[in-house]
């Protein structure tokens, strides 16, 4: 057992005096401080696995309201119609959108959505810029086509995707042997 005395002085009442305290170290200190160098490799592991987790549980939610058309969109335009000739469907068209949204890490960071290299065989466009404007085009007084906004509010906005992540770090340390409380 190491022990470590630290000496300083105080004043109380304008006096000095001599302050001596001690710190011993209780257990198996070596032990702990391996412990501690592991865990941030195996949390670093089980955050990116959490991130995966929440990306795929999103993917899941996109597609199927994408294949659903559940979401309660306005419905298409005539015009919109006639050139897609009579497919009601919204956001589907050549299905280039729906079948590109996937999940990918790059440079440490988890995406989802669809690549920027991605475009629509029969015109050319970005398929990530023609979802950015169907996302955001109620706030210019378009029809409404959230998706995205709808499907993370279906998984608890911000605090469910935490709560996602927070459970398999908590499941994590359990596993490694750490007590934890719940949060």
């Amino acid at each position: 057992m190491k022990r470590t005395k630290l000496r300083g002085y105080t004043g109380v009442g304008g006096k000095a005096r001599a302050v001596s305290i001690r710190f011993e170290k209780l257990g198996n200190w070596e032990r702990e401080v391996s412990k501690l160098a592991l865990l941030d490799s195996r949390l670093k592991s089980s955050i990116k696995y959490a991130e995966g987790k929440v990306a795929k549980q999103l993917l899941k939610i996109v597609i199927n309201h994408l294949k659903n058309q559940d979401l309660g969109w306005d419905p298409l335009s005539e015009s919109t119609l006639w050139k897609k000739k009579g497919d009601s469907r919204v956001l589907i068209d050549t299905e280039t959108y729906l079948n590109n949204i996937t999940t990918w890490s790059a440079s440490g960071v988890r995406f989802i959505g669809v690549k920027k290299s991605v475009t629509n065989p029969n015109n050319g466009e970005e398929v990530w810029r023609i979802a950015q404007i169907h996302e955001f085009r109620a706030l210019n007084g378009g029809p409404d086509r959230a998706l995205w906004g709808p499907s993370l509010e279906e998984m608890g906005g911000n605090k469910g995707i935490r709560d996602i992540i927070f459970k398999v770090i908590h499941k994590k340390l359990i596993a490694l042997g750490y007590n934890v409380k719940k949060l």
